[in-house]
C-alpha cells in the first residue's frame, strides 16, 4: 500500500485498536484518512472485526452522511482501511475547547445525525461507537464515523 498512499505523521486518533493518520494518494494528490487496524491485540484475533467494519462501510456506501470507504490493504499485521477524510476534526474535540456552535448548527447537525442512524438502522446495524466529523471549520456537517457495530441484520457520515 506505501506504493499506492503517501503517509503523513500527523495522528488524528490512537486507539487500543486503531490509528488514523492522515494520507495522500500519490496518483491523484487527494487528501484520505488511513485508519490502522491491528488484527492482532495480546493473543487476540481481530482481523473478523477489521472485515466486519469493511462490510459495514461497503453496505453503507450510499449514504452520504456516512464517511464513505475509499480503498482497503491488508499486510500481515493490520489492515488499513483508506476513508474519506474529514478535516474539521471531530465535534467532540470542538466542543472540548469551549467552541460552543449556535443553536441552529447544532438543530441542522442532530438532524443530519439522526438521518445517518436512520439509514443504518434501515440495514438493520446497531452502532455502538459513533464519532461526528466535521466538514471544514465552518461547523458544515461531513459526516459520522463508527467504530464497534453489530449487525441486527452497521459508520454514520452527516
Amino acid at each position: 500500500f506505501m506504493m499506492y498512499l503517501f503517509l503523513t505523521q500527523y495522528i488524528f486518533f490512537r486507539g487500543k485498536y486503531a490509528t488514523v493518520r492522515r494520507c495522500r494518494e500519490r496518483s491523484s494528490g487527494r487528501q484520505w484518512a488511513a485508519k490502522f487496524l491491528r488484527k492482532r491485540r495480546r493473543a487476540q484475533e481481530l482481523r473478523a472485526e477489521a472485515l466486519h467494519e469493511v462490510a459495514v462501510l461497503d453496505a453503507a456506501a450510499h449514504c452520504s452522511r456516512l464517511v464513505s470507504l475509499h480503498q482497503v490493504f491488508e499486510t500481515n499485521t493490520e489492515m488499513v482501511l483508506v476513508l474519506e477524510l474529514a478535516p474539521g476534526g471531530e465535534l467532540q474535540m470542538i466542543l472540548d475547547r469551549d467552541e460552543v456552535p449556535e443553536e441552529r448548527q447544532v438543530a441542522r447537525l442532530l438532524k443530519q445525525i439522526l438521518d445517518g442512524i436512520a439509514f443504518l438502522h434501515s440495514l438493520n446495524v446497531a452502532h455502538l461507537d459513533i464519532k461526528v466529523s466535521l466538514n471544514d471549520r465552518t461547523g458544515r456537517f461531513h459526516g459520522v464515523r463508527m467504530g464497534l457495530t453489530t449487525m441486527a441484520r452497521m459508520i454514520v457520515k452527516c
